[in-house]
């Protein structure tokens, strides 16, 4: 009788870290590290990795810009989660209400100097992501993205 070992795959099937950042663009280099840190803590592909932080700056970046009238200091609240091999995250602020599903898509047979401004970041969110949802609950925006990722092969090198 044969036994084999195998190498027990050291992921961590359900991860979830929360953490809160301010309503500025100097926030993006830390919402980016900690990015980066999950990413390479669940092996994403590089392809997941850019496609995810992409969707996640660009609906940090629209909060910023347009979800407030005042110069008051804001937070927006980022859970980021790996169920199974389903990549999730969750943003809450006390913005405007903003549903971005509800956005019309940019027509992209335009040519560029007709198109009207805005949407196209939406667009790429929608695009990246598997899965948008958007609710309004009390005061606040609750924007969850989902999407399923490939994992990159452990080197064992």
């Amino acid at each position: 009788m044969a036994f084999y070992l195998r190498k027990i795959d050291r992921l961590m099937i359900n991860d979830q870290i929360s953490f809160k950042l301010e309503n500025k663009l100097l926030e993006l280099k830390q919402l980016c590290r900690r990015l980066e840190a999950f990413s390479k803590r669940h092996r994403l592909s590089p392809k997941d990795s850019y496609t995810i932080n992409l969707s996640i700056e660009e609906h940090f970046t629209n909060i910023i810009q347009h979800g407030h009238t005042d110069d008051e200091t804001h937070w927006i609240e980022i859970t980021l989660s790996m169920e199974g091999d389903t990549f999730m995250v969750r943003m809450e602020d006390d913005g405007t209400p903003f549903n971005p599903i509800d956005m019309p898509l940019p027509d992209l047979r335009r040519p560029f100097e007709e198109r009207k401004i805005g949407g196209l970041g939406v667009y790429l969110v929608k695009h990246f992501m598997d899965t948008m949802e958007y609710r309004r609950c009390g005061d606040k925006n609750i924007l969850i993205l989902k999407k399923k990722i490939d994992r990159q092969a452990e080197d064992t090198g």
